[in-house]
């Protein structure tokens, strides 16, 4: 609607009778009547399905002036028909073409009425594809009956007379054989010269004509349908693969008759002065031909922007190069010719070359004719290379040699020595044009993970980067990827900026960015889940329409892509891991396939996804057999590998291949809600015997020895116990780091107490995987409320610097030392040990010695000070 509404901003009014008139029907044209809907039409149709009674075309290609009568009477159906039907909307250049109008009638009940009044006929120059900076001058005729109700039928007639100079007096046209609305009768009346004998082909359609030569000897063919079934609109089709039936007609023999007719066009007299200058400047630029040659290209590509005036001949005659860098705007035939010529210049083999975006190589199965191209290219030499270069592409870069081949199919090259179409090279390269890479570095069980997102466009997907980036901006393609990523985590975050690497000359650019996830390593029902995903491919594999069709379906090529997912497990997970996840996978469909293989990287484990596109659609025979292979890919795309306890792997997961682990064996579901009342009882012995120690070594130190301290202690002693007590809090401190280590390994395996799991391990032969693990556990859980409490009461009395704090230390950091210790090893042996092992017992020896180097040194000072000589009696306060 924007676009639009910009065009209609744009629109020029042009005054009545600009271009157009009012008169009788031409004296070649045969009318027909309008024929009545018939009461019976063949299943699945109904009389109700067609709309067009009568659409009857008459084309007289004899004369130098092509004339066009175009005769319909629709019928309206319903309030859409009044909507859209009733109004007169007809397209004309009036740079060379004349519209006459003949009549617009009203059929109702029988009665015929006359509409047409040219006092509110108006004509407007819209422009249509300004938005693609095409300017064609076209006119649009409008007039909009009144009265006009459901039920009626509107009958038209008008002729176009005119044709456009550059193609001279050749017989061209592209005649509709159906309206797609279901048509009662359809016409196509083709008048030709006795002398010349254009060439016909029908599309999607198989008619034979009635051809009688008329009494001035000419050729008349008629091509007549009745009960044209409505054609519905598919979605998805691609452009070469039109819904409707078309009649070609052409009266040039050969594809070669058509590069005689259009070199001439693209004949250059003499360089001008303004190229031979920049010739020059190229040369200084560049030592070899191949650089000036990329020099030459990039100056006609983003100094010379793209604006498109296709004006009468200007739709297929190109500006001379000297008007076109005086402007610096041209279309792609302006800016191909001034390619051309620059690279003729510099010595350089080179001629523009003809394509069709919208065919292809379907060219082949099209009648020789200059309407089958909308595009122009250059095809150069260098080097003994052949290149194809498109001057109009923005923001493309890198070697001459590694440019993408452009993806036309087929080119008709206006040169010396060429005869035919030229096809193009296949546009699918052997590597990937786009690299992108998940990394999810250290993984542990219960943390969140920070995944590090890398992407590398080369070749023809770095110019599309590129124009996303000048367009969208890095910001918008960075929440691109966390949308693709909410698939793990829907609340993915963001970290920092998104980097951007653009190197032009090798033409490649490289997008990084960070984002937080929540854990991908986690427990699941006993065993130990490893969550990957390639994300983003999501997009290239979604599953075609439901419903058959009977088009093909387009589908994006070419497209090579690679998706890599690197993660660092812990070791014991990747030793316990089966190497089944690195089999390599292959599915392939009509149109497309992946492949996916794995291997070990250093300590992690890497998985690699390759997608490639095979044809540009799929022909409605093999939707299913697409479908199918979609499902199958989709299904690889977020495997689950998956360590049991015991440590073994997984094996091959479900049907749909979508996991690489075995589902863990499985329990009651109620056991799911229900306490754990072994564990809970174990919690609260501990609990109640950590109070029991912790009042007993309070009531201890309080009738402990007591501290002297008077006038006749001695300043060293007053100094020293000065610097233990600022040792306190820092001891303090940590004590409490050194008690939260228990609890913070309790609370990080609290998913292994839950009922299920607990019972898993009790069971025989279950997901437990060792006999100890149940007591090992709760020896663990013991200690650490034990100690963790115990740790809590001495740096709270650290802090209050009550007495007696020191000495309880003593067993407190003994026990922490050998709890690090014992946890390490009794978890390892039971299978539950991590790469954390030798980080635990390392700072725990560490921390243990740092304290008790504190402890040595604060007891110290307190001897100090209750040692000190003194005046007054020893039993004194």
């Amino acid at each position: 609607m924007p676009t639009v509404a910009a065009l209609l901003l744009f629109t020029l009014i042009a005054p009545a009778g600009d271009g157009w008139s009012t008169g009788p029907l031409p004296a070649w044209v045969r009318p027909l009547e309008v024929p009545t809907p018939p009461a019976d039409v063949p299943p699945p149709w109904t009389p109700r399905d067609f709309r067009v009674l009568l659409h009857d075309e008459q084309t007289d290609l004899r004369g130098p002036v092509v004339e066009r009568f175009v005769h319909t009477a629709d019928r309206l159906v319903d309030a859409l028909d009044v909507q859209e039907q009733s109004h007169l909307e007809l397209l004309f250049d009036p740079s060379y073409e004349q519209l006459v109008l003949h009549f617009v009638r009203l059929h109702r009940g029988g009665e015929v009425r006359e509409l047409l009044d040219p006092a509110r006929v108006s004509v407007i120059q819209r422009e249509p594809d300004l938005d693609q900076l095409m300017y064609d001058g076209q006119r649009t005729l409008l007039f909009f009956p009144e009265g006009v109700a459901r039920g009626d039928v509107i009958e038209t007639a008008y002729t176009v007379r005119g044709s456009n100079p550059v193609f001279g007096e050749h017989a061209l046209a592209e005649l509709p054989l159906a309206s797609g609305a279901g048509d009662v009768l359809l016409q196509q009346r083709v008048l030709t010269r006795a002398d010349a004998e254009p060439r016909f082909a029908a599309r999607g359609a198989s008619v034979e004509p009635r051809t009688r030569t008329l009494p001035d000897g000419s050729r008349e063919r008629t091509f007549e349908r009745h009960l044209v079934p409505p054609v519905p609109y598919e979605d998805g089709a691609p452009a070469w693969a039109d819904d409707l039936s078309w009649l070609s007609v052409s009266d040039f023999a050969t594809w070669a008759d058509v590069i005689a007719w259009g070199r001439p066009l693209y004949a250059v007299d003499a360089p001008p002065p303004e190229t031979r200058e920049l010739v020059r400047r190229f040369e200084r630029v560049a030592p070899d031909t191949a650089g000036r040659v990329l020099v030459a290209l990039r100056f006609v590509q983003d100094e010379v922007r793209y604006l498109g005036f296709e004006l009468g001949p200007g739709s297929h005659r190109p500006r001379s190069p000297a008007e076109v860098l005086a402007r610096r705007f041209g279309d792609c035939k302006d800016k191909s010719l001034l390619l051309v010529t620059l690279l003729r210049q510099l010595g350089v083999e080179a001629a523009p070359a003809l394509v069709s975006t919208v065919l292809g190589a379907h060219l082949d199965d099209e009648l020789p004719s200059p309407w089958a191209f909308d595009h122009v290219v250059v095809r150069a030499r260098v080097d003994g290379r052949t290149c194809w270069l498109d001057a109009t592409q923005l923001g493309e870069r890198g070697p001459l040699a590694e440019r993408a081949t452009l993806p036309f199919g087929r080119a008709l090259v206006l040169d010396d020595g060429e005869r035919g179409l030229v096809a193009l090279p296949d546009p699918v390269d052997a590597t990937p044009d786009s690299v992108t890479t998940f990394d999810l570095g250290r993984v542990e069980p219960g943390r969140p993970t920070t995944l590090r997102w890398t992407s590398v466009s080369t070749r023809e997907a770095a110019n599309a980067m590129r124009r996303s980036l000048d367009w969208d901006g890095v910001d918008v393609l960075a929440a691109d990827v966390a949308d693709d990523l909410a698939a793990l985590d829907p609340a993915v975050v963001l970290q920092g900026d998104p980097g951007v690497l653009d190197d032009e000359s090798g033409n490649r650019v490289e997008l990084s960015a960070a984002f937080r996830l929540r854990p991908q390593l986690v427990r699941e029902a006993g065993r130990l889940e490893l969550h990957l995903r390639a994300a983003g491919l999501e997009r290239e594999l979604q599953p075609p329409p439901a419903g058959d069709r009977r088009l093909p379906l387009a589908v994006p090529h070419p497209v090579h892509e690679v998706v890599e997912v690197r993660v660092r497990p812990p070791a014991d997970f990747l030793a316990a891991l089966d190497t089944g996840w690195m089999e390599p996978v292959r599915v392939e469909g009509p149109a497309s396939v992946l492949e996916r293989d794995g291997r070990r990287d250093g300590d992690g484990l890497a998985l690699r996804w390759t997608f490639r596109s095979l044809a540009d659609a799929v022909r409605p025979d093999d939707l299913d057999a697409q479908r199918a292979a979609l499902a199958e890919m989709r299904a690889l795309l977020a495997p689950v590998l998956a360590v049991e306890p015991r440590g073994h792997a997984g094996g091959p997961g479900s049907e749909d291949g979508a996991r690489l682990a075995s589902e863990p064996g499985a329990t009651d579901p109620a056991l799911a809600d229900r306490p754990n009342w072994t564990v809970l009882a174990c919690g609260a012995l501990a609990l109640l015997a950590s109070l029991f120690a912790a009042a007993w070594s309070g009531a201890r130190a309080s009738t402990g020895a007591r501290v002297v301290v008077g006038a006749s202690v001695s300043a060293e002693a007053r100094a020293s116990g000065a610097r233990g007590e600022r040792r306190r809090p820092f001891l303090a401190l940590g004590v409490l780091l050194a008690a939260g280590l228990p609890i913070s390994q309790l609370v990080a395996r609290r998913a292994l107490f839950a009922l299920p799991a607990w019972v898993a391990a009790l069971a025989s032969g279950g997901d437990g995987g060792h006999p100890a693990r149940a007591p090992v556990l709760l020896l663990h859980l013991a200690g650490a409320i034990f100690l963790g409490f115990q740790g809590l009461c001495v740096a709270a009395r650290l802090f209050r610097g009550r007495p007696g704090s020191v000495a309880a230390m003593t067993p407190v950091l003994m026990g922490l030392t050998a709890l690090v210790w014992a946890d390490a090893l009794l978890l390892s042996w039971v299978g539950l040990g991590g790469n954390r092992i030798e980080a635990g017992m390392l700072t725990g020896f560490c921390g243990a010695l740092s304290l008790f180097a504190h402890v040595r040194a604060l007891a110290s000072s307190d001897a100090a000070v209750a040692g000190a000589p003194h005046a007054g009696d020893a039993e004194g306060d």
